[in-house]
């Protein structure tokens, strides 16, 4: 079991550090540049599996409509509906056209009749775009940009190198918007989108930096020594900058929860490279000189690092197969961090050990020698009360568990960032004035041309949306579960009732479309086309509901929405857009939870069985790693924390990394046991040296996860604490649960071993 890692090939390890510093430096350098080039992919399409059912009516949508991404420019103005107040309108309108990559800017301006707002004749025009673009008391207008697709603004520039992107587009419509209007507002979900990567990018940055400096600290406080501080840092610098490169070289890019990457490439260097400190140390205070302290302490170490880096990485690994992008290029992206993490510290670590002969020696913690007194203190209590440690442990489940049925779905976009943060705020303020920030739609199959037939038949579809669908409040009464329901019929009602009923009646239906398509085309064009590839012409209806309000709630109106549509048009309709794709996204979160949990509990009992050699150590090795994340699951339902992004994937990351704890154990008891010492013996050692590390280890572990409790981005936070929570689990019972099942399964000769306590000098 041990023999890859013999005498000879650590000594050569030892021995060839300048030529494997040498390899390390030269991929580092060859991988500076490609490392820069990592991107972000800021599309919503990326957070579903490519083949999701649910992608396929949103995509029909944005091809047949021409995009449909449409940044909203929102300000108050008292006299909104005067001369000054319309010009106002105009000219900002006029301004925003110019921006590239906006097809089309639509404002109350833009009416099917071509009449002024201002005239008292327009008011059925007004009441028709309440909640589209202008409020009910209009003193609030918004002007709706729409943008242009990706082919569209290629073949504008002719230069896909030059292509505007969508954060490009929103910075200038928020520039000129400012420019007219300090108080304006931005939503949409271009906006969410571009503006929550641009947190992210700056998150990745200043998590790495607090991270390390964090972690930095906690060594030199641990074991007081610069060059103990410094060499784990160069670790995790180069098994960043390789991750990096290899994922660009993959043609792989970051995704909306990639800011964690830093932090927890450093997370995993720094806590890999204490348990060669302590070890190190441990050889040194035998006399031993830094060579030979490196030698020693390698034979014991290098094999369960390996062994958990792989882990670590098939937990991580486990996350690809979750149907949510963010989540699968998560775990793609941190299985390389760990793998290179075991890269960096084979290259690496010797040469900077060795070098020089300043500071070679790493102290001692202060009140170290406690810890020692309590571990031996907990084995003798495992030993002798074993059913009380079995009482506390099945109550604690127990009370934990309990909270799985209190475990609810974020559906709110909005919540993944702070509370008060510019897109937060913007979203606040078109719910609170504009009946909700939820936009979504119906498309139906139309007949070309429109004919009177299908548009009754939309009309009373429409009726029965607006008076139908009902959403069930805790009093016991109901409310509307849509705000707003638009459609061309509802602007052909209010064309009429301007006309009056004597010129409707005898206007040919084609005439009036023709009109309203020449009078306000972006507005026609947008609620009526054809598809550019399908001889099909489609008819929406557009939707609007509170964006914040429950998971529940949410599935509830889209269900009613679906089940009427399909009843006035079977098989002829679709409901789809933004609003649907993110109540749905939760539901598929929860769901991969569990399929990726399992995955890295199959991943890592297979690493397990090989790094041991062993099926019932495996499975020893398993239960305190996976109790704690059980717990903290449970946990979430007690707290009233809900899942996000960032809980999903706690359960796959946690099992990977508290792990690492229970392979340097095993490994070191299985050591013990080899060289013929009893049982309570080997785990009495294995407190006294690994036991040490983990602690500290694990310390550091919680320490480096709590700077993302610093992110804008909420499921980072939530990651940071749940994982920080389940690392303090682990090593709880990897220091409790684990010797105590030992003892259960493994004990031998229990009555002569109590006392038996080996010596400071002896270990």
């Amino acid at each position: 079991m041990f023999s890859f890692w013999s005498p000879r090939i650590v000594e050569a390890w030892v021995r060839w550090r300048v030529g494997l510093f040498l390899v390390a430096l030269l991929l580092f350098v060859m991988a500076i540049y490609p490392a820069q080039q990592l991107s972000f992919d800021r599309s919503i399409e990326t957070m579903f599996a490519p083949d999701d059912p649910i992608l396929v009516p949103f995509r029909e949508l944005r091809e047949t409509f021409g995009g449909d991404q449409v940044v909203l420019v929102v300000y108050q103005e008292s006299e909104l509906l005067t001369d000054k107040g319309l010009q106002e309108v105009e000219t900002l309108q006029n301004d925003l056209k110019e921006v590239g990559g906006v097809r089309a800017v639509v404002s109350i301006l833009d009416t099917p009749a071509n009449m002024s707002p201002a005239v008292p004749a327009a008011q059925p025009i007004l009441k028709l775009f309440e909640g589209f673009l202008i409020n009910e008391n209009k003193d609030i207008t918004a002007l709706l940009c729409l943008l242009e697709t990706e082919s569209e603004r290629k073949s504008d520039t002719n230069d896909s190198a030059q292509t505007l992107t969508n954060r490009e587009i929103v910075a200038d419509i928020r520039r000129i918007s400012y420019q007219h209007r300090k108080d304006a507002v931005i939503a949409g979900e271009p906006v969410m989108v571009s503006d929550g990567f641009a947190y992210l990018e700056e998150d990745g940055e200043r998590l790495g930096y607090i991270t390390t400096g964090l972690l930095m600290l906690v060594i030199l406080i641990f074991f007081r020594s610069l060059r103990w501080m410094i060499i784990p840092l160069i670790v995790v610098q180069a098994a960043l900058i390789w991750t990096q490169a290899a994922l660009v070289l993959s043609s792989f890019q970051l995704s909306m929860v990639s800011s964690m990457l830093t932090a927890i490439v450093t997370v995993i260097g720094i806590a890999t490279v204490i348990h060669l400190i302590v070890r190190f140390r441990d050889a040194r205070s035998e006399q031993l000189d830094p060579k030979a302290a490196l030698i020693q302490a390698g034979l014991l170490v290098l094999s369960p690092i390996m062994w958990a880096c792989s882990t670590d990485a098939v937990g991580f690994a486990a996350l690809g197969a979750s149907r949510v992008g963010p989540v699968q290029s998560f775990g793609i992206m941190m299985a390389l961090g760990a793998l290179f993490t075991a890269v960096a510290f084979l290259l690496i670590i010797p040469a900077v050990v060795l070098w020089g002969r300043r500071d070679t020696d790493p102290k001692r913690v202060w009140g170290e020698q406690h810890l020692d007194f309590a571990f031996r203190g907990l084995n003798f209590i495992l030993q002798t009360k074993p059913w009380k440690v079995w009482a506390i442990f099945l109550l604690l489940v127990g009370i934990c568990i309990s909270g799985y049925p209190r475990l609810k779905m974020e559906t709110d976009f909005t919540k993944n960032f702070r509370e008060g943060s510019p897109i937060v705020s913007s979203y606040q303020y078109v719910e609170q004035n504009f009946g909700g920030a939820g936009v979504w739609d119906v498309v139906l199959t139309a007949p070309e041309p429109l004919t009177k037939e299908f548009l009754q038949k939309a009309r009373k579809l429409e009726m029965r949306l607006r008076n139908e669908v009902k959403i069930q409040q805790p009093d016991g009464t109901t409310r509307p579960g849509l705000t707003k329901v638009l459609s061309l019929v509802d602007a052909l009602d209010a064309g009429d009732e301007v006309a009056g009923s004597f010129l409707s009646r005898f206007t040919p239906m084609k005439v009036k479309l023709n009109m309203m398509r020449e009078q306000a085309p972006p507005f026609f064009d947008s609620l009526y086309a054809q598809h550019p590839d399908k001889d099909q012409s489609s008819f929406r209806i557009m939707l609007r509901s509170y964006e914040q309000q429950s998971t529940e709630d949410k599935i509830n109106t889209i269900k009613q929405v679906r089940k009427i549509t399909e009843e006035e048009f079977p098989g002829k309709a679709e409901v789809t857009g933004f609003f649907v794709l993110l109540a749905y996204l939760i539901q598929s979160l929860l769901g991969d939870q569990w399929i990726t949990f399992s995955f890295a509990g199959l991943g890592i009992g297979l690493m397990l069985w090989l790094a041991f050699r062993s099926l019932s150590l495996s499975l020893i090795a398993l239960v305190p790693n996976v109790l704690p994340i059980v717990m903290v699951l449970g946990l979430m339902g007690h707290l009233g924390l809900k899942i996000n992004m960032g809980t999903v994937m706690i359960a796959s990351v946690s099992l990977g990394l508290s792990v690492d704890s229970s392979i340097h154990y095993l490994l070191s008891y299985q050591r013990h046991r080899e060289e013929g010492k009893s049982i309570l013996t080997s785990i009495q050692l294995v407190q006294d040296t690994v036991g040490r590390a983990m602690f500290f280890s694990t310390l550091a572990l919680i320490v480096g996860f709590s700077a993302l409790c610093f992110s804008q981005f909420v499921p980072t936070i939530y990651f940071g604490f749940l994982v920080s929570l389940a690392m303090l689990g682990g090593l709880i019972g990897n220091l409790i649960l684990l010797p105590f099942l030992l003892l259960q399964f493994y004990s031998d000769q229990p009555s002569t071993e109590v006392s038996e306590q080996p010596s400071i000098e002896a270990i």
